[in-house]
């Protein structure tokens, strides 16, 4: 069980992470033609999706590239998860 300040870091971790995928993926609208957004409640709820996307299949892939993780060092761990 997480005490309370640590639920807290982690929740404003995510929502920090999620406003930065949101603003990301405005940009990218902004920057690249043929990428849209119907409305801003699409756009959060894709940066939503997004993260939720990455905190499940980040943990996979660290167990599944172990092997890879051991050989090199740790260095391939960068791959998988940029600092």
């Amino acid at each position: 069980m997480l005490a309370p300040v640590q639920r807290e870091a982690l929740m404003v971790r995510f929502i920090v992470q999620w406003l930065v995928t949101a603003l990301g993926l405005w940009l990218s609208s902004v920057l690249i033609a043929g990428v849209e957004f119907s409305s801003t409640t699409v756009l959060i709820l894709a940066a939503l999706v997004l993260g939720l996307i990455n905190a499940v299949i980040r943990p996979i892939l660290v167990i599944i590239t172990f092997p890879i993780t051991v050989i090199t060092l740790g260095l391939f761990l960068l791959v998988v998860t940029p600092p």
